[in-house]
């Protein structure tokens, strides 16, 4: 897969690696990946008239992951 490379500001970064160390990424690209690829789903998912709030998809999250249909990330 082709990726391509962006600049980010450093307080950014700082920023989102305290973010990073609060969950089980230890890569801080794939993190960010891990970001952008939830933001693009809820992007298409707005598109298609499907709006939850964080709150809500916090909520369905972790009763998936009780049920064991998703493990953490």
């Amino acid at each position: 897969m082709k990726s391509n490379t962006i600049q980010i500001p450093d307080t950014l970064k700082h920023r989102l690696e305290d973010m990073m160390n609060e969950t089980s990424f230890n890569n801080l690209s794939e993190y960010i990946w891990h970001l952008l690829r939830k933001e693009v789903a809820r992007y298409n998912a707005s598109k298609d008239g499907v709006i939850l709030s964080i709150d809500d998809e916090e909520k369905i999250k972790e009763r998936l992951k009780q049920l064991g249909y998703i493990t953490d990330e």
